[in-house]
């Protein structure tokens, strides 16, 4: 069995923490973990390799921390880490970090043999639209299939293909790709909830417990919970953004609140903490990467009617410096805000925000 995630300083607590739960429940699997900005400290036998091992380019993957937020620089990086990992395997599970194994999942490798890829729904079932959370809008707006736990095999090229080039732009950088893909790609489609507890399981499943204590849906054994939304600090909801009260209560279901809270204060007793600068990106200038500036970058992208990466500067690279202030500019008249004047104007039109609530807030002229 293989698997393979991606790891990030904005995740540094939760991947380690889906890498033992490979292990535990597969001793003998293989695990290729992906550390993207060197925080990755191992916990096992895991296989790690840096940007540099998968042929990415330095530059590429600096333009491409400016243009995605966090979690889509990681989804974009999976395709080269499965590529790899698919070197020494037919098949591989694509796991992100905050995913917990509770069994072998060798039988979703196995399905999808039947296709080029495995997807799991997120919901078996139409959601009814009674107010809770996710209800039909959101399926619409997320797409109908759970991006955090995919098999691939090596007859995938044009999914991972695909993959790699929709994540890879801000235009197209959401997890509705997969829909795309299974529109016309072979595949093998996997409604069970039990193979992936989450916020989306449908509200006819029987989430319960077997006598032995291990997780059950509909009277079989779960596979795995998706908790990649959870906060380890309040891990009471199992996603804490949403719209309206969770369709999973994990008061309504004992057996998931023991598995969550397990893993919330394992994450919490790491000895391994992320470094200081964990979840912060910094230019060569020093200049911490906010909303504007990543609005500047996607902006430029914009303007180049190939969309190419090679017109935009290398943020990080310090010889780089003149060429990243010269983004395309506007008329000095044009820029809402002296202090703003060197970025694009589309980068600089957020509202203002009254400094007396939040002080120096991204939108407001002054501090940048």
């Amino acid at each position: 069995m293989q698997i393979a995630l991606v790891s990030t300083s904005r995740i540094v607590a939760q991947a380690p923490a889906t890498v033992r739960s490979a292990f535990d429940v597969t001793p003998t699997c293989s695990v290729h973990v992906l550390d993207l900005d060197g925080s990755y400290v191992p916990v096992r036998h895991e296989q790690v390799v840096t940007p540099q091992d998968l042929g990415m380019s330095a530059r590429e993957l600096n333009v491409r921390a400016m243009l995605l937020e966090s979690g889509d620089l990681a989804r974009w990086a999976q395709p080269a880490l499965l590529r790899h990992a698919l070197r020494a395997s037919p098949t591989v599970l694509a796991v992100c970090a905050g995913v917990m194994l509770l069994r072998d999942p060798s039988e979703l490798a196995e399905l999808s043999a039947e296709g080029q890829f495995a997807l799991i729904a997120r919901s078996g079932e139409t959601l009814p639209a009674d107010g809770a959370w996710p209800g039909p809008a959101d399926q619409l707006t997320s797409g109908s299939y759970n991006p955090h736990l995919v098999a691939v095999t090596r007859e995938a090229t044009s999914f991972l293909d695909l993959w790699e080039e929709m994540a890879g732009d801000p235009l197209t950088a959401s997890d509705r790709w997969l829909d795309t893909a299974a529109s016309y790609l072979p595949h093998r489609a996997v409604h069970a909830a039990r193979l992936l507890v989450s916020p989306w399981t449908g509200t006819s499943a029987r989430i319960g417990e077997a006598p032995n204590g291990m997780l059950q849906v509909d009277d079989a054994p779960a596979v795995a919970i998706d908790l990649t939304a959870l906060d380890p600090n309040a891990p009471w909801l199992l996603n804490p953004e949403t719209n309206g009260p969770p369709r999973v209560r994990l008061s309504a279901h004992p057996g998931l609140a023991r598995l969550v809270a397990r893993y919330a204060n394992g994450i919490r007793a790491d000895p391994v903490l992320p470094p200081r600068s964990a979840g912060r990106s910094l230019t060569s200038l020093g200049v911490e990467v906010h909303t504007q500036l990543r609005a500047a970058f996607r902006a430029a992208l914009d303007e180049d009617p190939l969309r190419s990466l090679e017109t935009l500067p290398d943020p990080v690279d310090a010889y780089g410096s003149q060429a990243r202030v010269s983004v395309p500019l506007p008329p000095a008249s044009s820029a809402p805000y002296p202090a703003l004047g060197r970025f694009p104007a589309p980068a600089t039109r957020s509202p203002p925000v009254p400094q007396a609530t939040l002080p120096l807030a991204p939108g407001y002229p002054v501090g940048i």
